[in-house]
């Protein structure tokens, strides 16, 4: 009987299925016919698609980012919106807002081949099939501990996103990713590490914020890819492929650049939000290249149970880039940076 009890504790976590839900991508194509054929949907139907979880979870609940979405779908579909839209796609390749249009009017026109996708990943259990793959980079029993993610699916922008509630991924880049299960698998990474990690007193509406959130980003996305990035980049499909390879095969300017900026806070603390902000524009990509090429440091050097022992506590893992990168005669943080960040770390750990 004990041993019954423990394995069943052991594998709780494990056992509770999660919701997987496409509301998203349904409303989707009901606006963006709607729009089509010249009709402004109404506030109800807005309200239903920008309630979905997927929607609601990229608006952030605010006004501002509920707008930015209802005028992104809008200028993608309304006819009378065609300058507007003529304008973005004539824009450079590499501007963001060319790439969201582009991809929610590819969206549209692939939608047959999107809803077959959909039917296929409602007849597969590929939740249990990336546990293998996430665990690998993960401390030993995790995902043994917590309830599987609910993964929500919507059509909007070629991303995918893990958080501690939850997964959210567009479905057009889903089926669009050299390798699915990989991408679920690092945003699962980041589902589980929500749940691990030290808690922090972080309020991206002070003066610390912005910071925490860029030390936070280099840890979980740097190891992260570690899960996806070899294959995303070998493939020469990853819609952000060259950017990420320009900025992870030479990082050092950005860090360099980064630690200047660590040494001025250090040495007048009052200009962190300022300096903050600057270190957090300086990152491309929400701190993916550089925070793979940190990790990738760590793990050659020091290996890969030190860079997982980093889950934890994202200061752990610039003390640990550091340590390897100076045994491996690496571009390193200088001893005023490591102290800023020793400084932020002892204001904000909880």
């Amino acid at each position: 009987m004990l041993i019954f009890w423990l394995m069943f504790f052991s594998l709780r976590g494990f056992t509770q299925d999660s919701k997987i839900e496409f509301s998203g991508a349904g409303h989707f194509w009901v606006i963006s016919a709607q729009l089509k054929q010249g009709i402004d949907p109404s506030e109800e139907e807005w309200d239903t698609l920008l309630e979905s979880p997927y929607y609601k979870f990229n608006s952030y609940s605010s006004d501002k980012y509920r707008n930015w979405i209802k005028k992104s779908i809008t200028t993608a579909f309304l006819p009378e919106k065609s300058k507007n839209r003529d304008t973005i796609l004539a824009k450079p390749d590499s501007d963001y807002g060319k790439v969201m249009l582009l991809h929610m009017i590819n969206a549209e026109k692939e939608k047959e081949s999107i809803q077959l996708f959909q039917q296929k990943l409602t007849r597969q259990n590929f939740v249990d099939s990336i546990a293998s793959i996430v665990q690998q980079y993960l401390p030993k029993g995790t995902i043994n501990r917590f309830k599987k993610p609910d993964i929500s699916f919507g059509i909007f922008k070629p991303d995918a996103n893990g958080a501690k509630n939850g997964i959210y991924v567009d479905l057009k880049f889903a089926m669009d990713f050299p390798d699915f299960d990989l991408l679920m698998a690092h945003e699962a990474h980041h589902y589980y590490v929500g749940h691990i990690r030290k808690k922090m007193g972080e309020n991206m509406e002070d003066s610390l914020g912005i910071l925490i959130n860029v030390i936070n980003q280099l840890r979980l996305e740097g190891i992260a890819d570690q899960i996806d990035k070899e294959s995303s980049l070998a493939s020469g499909r990853y819609p952000i492929n060259s950017l990420f390879r320009i900025n992870y095969e030479d990082p050092v300017p950005i860090l360099q650049k980064v630690d200047s900026l660590l040494k001025v806070i250090y040495h007048d603390p009052g200009t962190v939000k300022e300096n903050g902000k600057l270190i957090n524009e300086l990152l491309p990509l929400g701190g993916h290249p550089h925070g793979y090429y940190m990790s990738q440091t760590i793990k050659a050097v020091l290996g890969k149970k030190a860079l997982i022992s980093t889950c934890y506590n994202p200061f752990d893992f610039i003390r640990l880039y550091n340590k390897a990168a100076r045994q491996k005669g690496l571009f390193y943080f200088s001893n005023e940076a490591v102290a800023c960040l020793n400084r932020l770390e002892k204001t904000i750990m909880k």
